[in-house]
């Protein structure tokens, strides 16, 4: 008989059963030396095109009658098999045609099945499973986003627990299972979800979602108002706060998009800060290429204390004390309320002034033609005595 290699080796007490793997050499035994040894059917896993590990091909030699181990249950039999683009169903039995054509007979039973004579069984593929997401800005779904889902080996789509679309925010978080719900925004699917109508003759689905470029907080909601320094704000709703305090940050350099929205009804307490130059406003800075725009400040009780003696300048202005000049405000609206400035006598002439933006900054910061102040909007400017003979209890 024609020797035809070295095989590795592997005598598994619980089934007698030899696993043989090409080109290792542990125990230099010849398939001729098994078959001697009573290792007389050759078991070939035909893995068509995946891998286990670097292997493209998996051999055990076992004896008549004898079960086989399953690649992957133990380390000698190999590990699981892999391919990219595709979930692992199961080894068949079949026939394979001269194009490399799987007929699929039957899924080999390793539990039970023994076998008889030398076979090939074949890894069977079941085509991964994908969500496309249509999505765009102002009801514009021209762009696609690609979402895996996992599944079973039977081919059962597993649930999706989140949707994220890279460089992009979903209007509240919402998807659609047509573009009339999208544009509609109307019965959103709830997460976790999943897709009622993926199977192998059909294993990608679609959804709809509304989105914009970029990182932005929605604010829908008074809870939803938290702004970070970095943070983009995207208005889609009036809010009153019910005189709610209102922390904004000491420096903001993101864009805040009111929509032509309303925030109303809240209160700003800023205290002195320690630096020789001190800005005072809703947002103390403007930072960067910052950007507000299309938003009314209603009623607004503002109050800083600018109270530091040692500091050389004080800047105020209603939105924000000073500015880079590559900051942009418009569209922006002050109606009521009361901004009040509190400072030491000494500076009360020389605090510097602007109505929207203080601090010498660049014309092109504030488009005026834009911005507006109501008749009803207080601006005033009291030393620190004023201010507390006004507070005595």
């Amino acid at each position: 008989m024609k020797r035809r290699g070295l095989l590795l080796v592997g005598l598994l007490a619980a089934m007698t059963a030899c696993l043989v793997f090409a080109g290792c050499s542990q125990n230099r035994l010849t398939e001729d030396d098994l078959i001697e040894m009573g290792y007389v059917h050759r078991v070939t896993f035909d893995l068509m095109g995946g891998k286990s590990g670097e292997r493209t091909e998996l051999i055990q030699q076992v004896k008549d009658e004898s079960l086989v181990v399953e690649p992957g249950t133990t380390t000698l039999a190999g590990e699981a098999p892999t391919k990219e683009g595709y979930t692992f169903n199961a080894y068949w039995t079949g026939t394979k045609d001269e194009d490399g054509n799987v007929s699929f007979l039957r899924e080999w039973d390793f539990a039970t099945d023994r076998v008889t004579e030398d076979i090939t069984l074949y890894a069977r593929w079941l085509t991964n499973y994908s969500i496309t997401v249509h999505y765009g800005q102002d009801y514009n779904y021209t762009k696609t986003y690609t979402v895996p889902v996992t599944q079973t080996s039977e081919g059962v789509a597993q649930q999706v627990n989140s949707i994220a679309i890279s460089g992009q925010t979903v209007l509240g978080g919402a998807f659609y299972l047509t573009q009339e719900d999208a544009t509609a925004e109307t019965d959103p699917v709830t997460f976790p979800y999943t897709p009622a109508d993926l199977s192998q003759d059909k294993t990608t689905t679609e959804l709809w979602a509304n989105t914009l470029e970029g990182d932005w907080r929605i604010v829908e909601t008074a809870a939803d108002f938290i702004v970070r320094t970095g943070t983009n704000i995207y208005l889609t709703a009036d809010i009153d706060f019910g005189g709610a305090a209102l922390e904004f940050p000491e420096t903001y350099s993101g864009t805040f998009e009111g929509n032509g929205h309303t925030l109303s009804n809240f209160t700003v307490t800023q205290e002195r800060g320690l630096d020789r130059t001190q800005s005072y406003g809703l947002f103390r800075e403007l930072r960067g290429d910052a950007v507000i725009r299309n938003v009314t400040f209603k009623d607004v009780t503002f109050t800083a204390m600018l109270t530091n003696s040692t500091v050389t300048e004080y800047r105020m202005g209603l939105l924000a004390g000073s500015s880079s000049t590559a900051a942009r405000v418009s569209g922006v609206t002050f109606e009521g309320g009361s901004f009040t400035f509190v400072v030491d006598e000494k500076f009360i002439d020389e605090l510097d002034e602007r109505a929207f933006v203080g601090g010498a900054v660049s014309p092109d910061v504030v488009d005026t033609a834009s911005c507006t102040i109501s008749d009803s909007t207080l601006v005033r400017k009291v030393t620190t005595d004023e201010w507390n003979q006004e507070n005595a209890e």
